[in-house]
This record gives structure tokens, sequence and C-alpha cells, in this order.
């Protein structure tokens, strides 16, 4: 990870407050794993928190960063991360609990 997009992204904090993960990478000129990586590595030293979560244009909530120790905003209720949704999907589809054995045997048998 870069040292220099983290001076980067703690730069246009300062100038710039609040932003959402969307504009820091577009701002920074920096591609999206190295952003997300300097962001990671910047919340948990405790030197950026989540200010607030707003809806992308997927739908899906993006934090909002800003420079200091405060505690995170909570996340909006009744959002989910994806595999927690598709887990929830495929153990209604399947009626059972999903687990990487019971896909293993199923991959197998549907090979057959």
């Amino acid at each position: 990870m870069s040292k220099a997009t983290e001076r980067k992204i703690l730069m246009l904090l300062r100038e710039r407050g609040e932003l959402a993960q969307y504009q820091i990478i577009d701002l920074s000129g920096e591609s999206y794993n190295p952003v997300i990586k300097a962001l990671t590595s910047l919340h948990n030293h405790k030197r950026i928190h989540i200010s607030d979560w707003e809806r992308n244009r997927n739908g899906n909530y993006g934090a909002s960063w800003s420079l200091g120790e405060n505690d995170d905003a909570p996340r909006p209720k009744g959002d989910r991360p994806k595999t927690d949704h598709i887990k929830a999907i495929m153990s209604a589809i399947c009626g059972m609990e999903v687990s990487p054995f019971r896909t293993a045997i199923w991959n197998v048998e549907r090979a057959r």
C-alpha cells in the first residue's frame, strides 16, 4: 500500500471535509484498489472515520469519510452486505444451510 495515496486522501479530507468513497477515488486520481486499501489502513489507525452513509448509484450504501477519531456512523438498518443477501437466498432456495461441503457435493452430483 502506498503512503502517497494515504497522504493524498488526508489532504483531500483536510481541504474538502467529508467525502464519499467515489469522490475520493475521482479527486485523488488513484484507482479503486489502492484507495480502498489506504482508506482501510487509515481507518484501522483511527486517522479517519465513517461520518455518514449515502446511497450510491447502485442503490447500496457507501461510506462518507471524515478526519478524526470519532465513532463511525451506524450503517443504516436493512442494509446487509451482498454476501449475507446471497447466503439468505441460497438458503431459501435449497431449504438448507449453505456450506462449502454441500456446495462441493452439489457440484460433483451435477457433473455426473
